[in-house]
């Protein structure tokens, strides 16, 4: 299994804010977020929602997995040290994010 480079996560993370922000530019921003500083907390509220609306999705089981995904987080689970929990729920959630930009 390969684990996303921290280079990587940050070019996935940057992916997603132009992709915001170019939605937001032709649509109209909210008037909450007019000046860039209120633009940029806006953007990033929306990530945090994201995660966690994704997070709740994957805890509940209404998101299913890939089955090689599936697959290969459970061998991932097995070999990891439960102390480290919270990377495993990251890349979790990078795989889903990666699963939603394919399709």
């Amino acid at each position: 299994m390969v684990c996303l480079s921290t280079q990587k996560k940050r070019a996935i993370g940057f992916l997603l804010q132009h992709f915001l922000r170019t939605y937001f530019n032709k649509m109209g921003w909210p008037d909450k977020a007019q000046s860039e500083e209120e633009r940029k907390e806006f953007i990033a509220l929306l990530h945090k929602l994201k995660r966690e609306l994704f997070m709740a999705l994957i805890e509940k089981k209404l998101l299913p997995l890939w089955p090689r995904v599936a697959k290969s987080l459970q061998w991932f689970h097995s070999c990891w040290d439960p102390s480290k929990q919270k990377k495993l729920r990251y890349l979790q959630e990078m795989l889903f994010l990666v699963k939603s930009l394919i399709q």
